[in-house]
């Protein structure tokens, strides 16, 4: 973490600033009602939990890919979850694992078939487009910007096709409920079931096509509420 994000962490004056900011976006989006991101993700798809207390009771290989798109797919619907949620999923990656343990989930990810369709949710301007290579990170990676309440913010998708990121520019503008990206295959998205990583950042501070998707835990309380709860732009019923 940058010196300017540990600063930005200790200010309270400023945390309070963007739990505001956060409540007057929240009026603007029940304004606008936002588009579904995946199609019928609010009315055929089922929570999943992959905390660390939910899974080590049952007899599954986390480094197993196979195995944990079984369990995450039980039945083939589409599949949601993670907000916050801690997990033990990335043990299997030491670029998680540095200095401090980062296990605690910022984003949802909706778990669907590779090459489905990503729909904005709101008017938007692309932020940044990059590929962010490695095992366990996002690969293809794509970030909005848009603006609501007279206040900026961003949504990051994680997890795309290259293709997805081949067809789009920085300044680039998209309409809300326009197609801008597919979902990616694990050969290219970090090497995970496929699925999208859907997490709302306030400000991005240094930061410019990437960001943290998970953190540890004594950083929960900052990220918490620099990247809210991503539910309530995607309105998926619990």
């Amino acid at each position: 973490m940058m010196r300017e994000e540990n600063e930005f962490r200790l200010n309270s004056q400023k945390i309070a600033g963007l739990e505001e900011k956060w409540t007057e976006i929240t009026s603007g989006l029940n304004q606008v009602d936002p588009s579904e991101v995946i199609a019928n993700v609010r009315s055929e798809s089922k929570r999943v939990d992959l905390s660390e207390q939910k899974i080590k009771g049952l007899t599954i290989n986390l480094s197993d890919n196979k195995q944990l798109a079984n369990y995450i797919f039980q039945d083939d619907s589409t599949r949601f979850g993670g907000y916050l949620e801690q997990r033990n999923l990335y043990a299997r990656f030491p670029e998680f694992n540095q200095n401090e343990v980062r296990n605690i989930h910022l984003g949802i990810d909706i778990w669907t078939a590779q090459d489905t369709a990503v729909f904005c949710p709101i008017d938007a301007v692309v932020q940044s487009v990059r590929s962010n290579e490695g095992r366990g990170n996002y690969g293809p990676t794509i970030i909005l910007m848009h603006k609501l309440s007279n206040h900026t913010f961003f949504t990051l998708y994680g997890h795309l096709s290259r293709e997805s990121i081949a067809n789009l520019c920085e300044g680039q503008l998209i309409k809300k409920g326009q197609q801008f990206a597919t979902i990616g295959t694990e050969e290219e998205n970090g090497e995970w079931p496929p699925h999208l990583h859907f997490q709302v950042i306030l400000e991005l501070s240094n930061n410019t096509g990437d960001f943290p998707g998970v953190c540890s835990i004594n950083d929960k309380e900052f990220y918490k509420v620099l990247s809210p709860d991503p539910n309530l732009i995607l309105r998926i019923p619990a």
